[in-house]
């Protein structure tokens, strides 16, 4: 079994040099072998149970107080970018491995059959001259003497020349330096286009907007090349300065993977190369919790690399942004002034003004946090319950926008039981503890469970990725985020490796478990500033089209 491995000497030579401790190799194939259980969902949030609105008679003032604020702290956006482009464009290859070169006629018959690989190949056929990258596929066609016409009637053929090594080699790319918009004078990945989104919101003091984008290793040149040409066109068209900065996830945070049990064995084996070396996996985004960490920031704003509008479509977003800035500054200002009443009332204060404070952390708490305090500290002494406050208020702090769910993949914010893996003192582990509002996604839950799923299924709103944090306690200093992330929502995936069945084991996603222990707040935001691309068709979507 794989919790009885014994690793070579060119293991631990290998797990050394990703500076990962032989205990945690151990414990990642354990979990491999023996997955945690799933997240029970009690229920789903919504407006008035843990997901707030924030009136329109207050957007004007939250306004006014973002742009007073922003001016006086260290805002960074945060851009997780490392995805690569090849699953924009998995339709291509689904169709093409059960339908070869076919022509239009087969794909046809087939999108008809209900084939959605052969209809989406079709799709981009027909709509190609609205995408962005048509002009250099044109401009590949004339120096190759290619007749795009004829390649319309071999919707696969013509495919392969825009995803594949042969042509314009996009599947190739990281997501965010595929074409994504089109404007009269320039075409913008969506890269370029978060450094204009960002001058709305995150223009802080000296007059410069801060990005930090997480990357593949491989792709950091091209990257850096793009950020250069980026912020000079960026600079001259707005008149401000852009600061961008670059990370990876580190190799520590790499994980194993296992083989499935081989028929006559019964013993899973770590998943090795052809060479019989261990095959290290990068963990999913959950490891940039410590690059997240790792930024000199009061706020950031984290926002995927594939959720970005076009430019006349910012000024919304920006507006929105604005709006949970200013609500997590209040929310902050709060904690913080409630934090200093509480250390004040401790521990020979006069008990009136005791009593007060501990009342008013409580109900803020209750009214402001996706939080149900547990039933226990109802019999709390005071100081205990004081100690208990601090403990909960004393947390980073994330405001989430949500969007109503029209559906998309993902998952979503529900209220979660709060157990064993919190540390609230006073109330003992193995213990209810409350229950927290999370985002929890379809992975993490166990569907094939009739109430978790209709509980999933009835959820109201949906998690765009659309998150404010502020990172930094009452003195200044910044937490240590590993603190407050919970390492039993780990997951294992099963994925296919060279053919061959394996699992993989994935960390706490960044705003799943990796933020488990924050304080959060859920704020309902419109529809229209989520506008993800998955597959390259979503770029003819209106948002995405002039």
């Amino acid at each position: 079994m794989p919790s009885g491995t014994q690793f070579s000497s060119t293991d631990r030579e290998d797990l050394e040099r990703r500076g990962i401790p032989l205990e945690e190799a151990h414990k990642q194939l354990r979990l491999l072998e023996k997955p945690p259980p799933p997240v029970v969902l009690e229920r789903a949030c919504r407006v008035g149970d843990g997901i707030a609105v924030l009136e329109p008679s207050r957007w004007s003032d939250l306004e006014r107080a973002w742009e007073v604020a922003v001016r006086k702290l260290r805002v960074v956006k945060f851009v997780p970018a490392a995805g690569a482009a090849t699953r924009m464009f998995s339709f291509l290859s689904e169709a093409a491995e059960s339908l070869g070169d076919s022509g239009r006629a087969a794909l046809e018959q087939a999108a008809d059959l209900g084939d959605t690989a052969a209809s989406q190949a079709l799709e981009l056929a027909d709509r190609i001259r609205v995408l962005p990258f048509a002009p250099a596929l044109a401009t590949l066609a004339a120096e190759r003497r290619i007749d795009l016409a004829d390649l319309h009637h071999r919707p696969l053929a013509l495919g392969a020349l825009i995803a594949g090594s042969e042509g314009l080699d996009l599947a190739a790319l990281p997501k965010g330096l595929v074409p994504f918009h089109t404007y009269l004078s320039e075409i913008r990945s969506s890269f370029e286009e978060h450094l204009y989104e960002a001058v709305g919101y995150a223009r802080s003091r000296d007059d410069v907007v801060a990005l930090h984008f997480t990357v593949a290793s491989e792709h950091l040149p091209l990257f850096e090349k793009a950020a250069r040409r980026a912020a000079k066109a960026a600079g001259q068209s707005t008149g401000i300065d852009f600061e961008i900065e670059f990370s990876a996830q580190d190799p520590s945070t790499d994980t194993l993977a296992i083989t499935l049990a081989v028929s006559g064995t019964g013993s899973p084996e770590p998943l090795r190369s052809r060479a019989g070396r261990m095959v290290f996996r990068p963990a999913g985004h959950g490891a940039l919790i410590a690059n997240l960490g790792r930024l000199d920031a009061d706020v950031v704003f984290i926002k995927n690399i594939d959720n970005i509008a076009r430019a006349e479509h910012h000024r919304e977003t920006a507006a929105w942004k604005r709006r949970l800035g200013a609500h997590l500054l209040d929310l902050r200002r709060r904690s913080f002034e409630l934090l200093d009443r509480l250390e004040r009332s401790h521990p020979l204060a006069e008990v009136r003004a005791a009593t007060r404070a501990t009342d008013d952390a409580l109900s803020f708490c209750r009214e402001n946090l996706a939080l149900t305090l547990p039933p226990a500290i109802e019999g709390l002494g005071p100081e205990t319950l004081r100690s208990f406050l601090v403990e909960r208020l004393d947390r980073p702090l994330r405001v989430c926008g949500v969007v109503e769910n029209v559906g998309e993949p993902g998952g979503g914010p529900f209220w979660v039981a709060e157990g064993d893996e919190a540390s609230e003192p006073g109330v003992g582990r193995g213990k209810q503890l409350g229950q927290s509002g999370q985002i929890v996604e379809s992975s993490q839950i166990d569907l094939e469970s009739g109430d978790q799923a209709d509980i999933f299924r009835s959820a109201s709103h949906f998690n765009p990725v659309d998150v404010v944090c502020a990172l930094r306690d009452r003195n200044g200093r910044p937490y240590d985020l590993s603190r407050f992330t919970d390492p039993s929502l780990c997951f294992v995936a099963r994925k296919k490796h060279r053919g061959r069945s394996i699992r993989a084991l994935e960390r706490p996603g960044l705003w799943n478990g990796a933020m488990a222990y924050w304080n959060t707040a859920f704020v309902e935001v419109p529809l229209g500033t989520f506008t993800p691309v998955k597959t390259i068709l979503d770029l003819l979507r209106p948002e995405h089209q002039a």
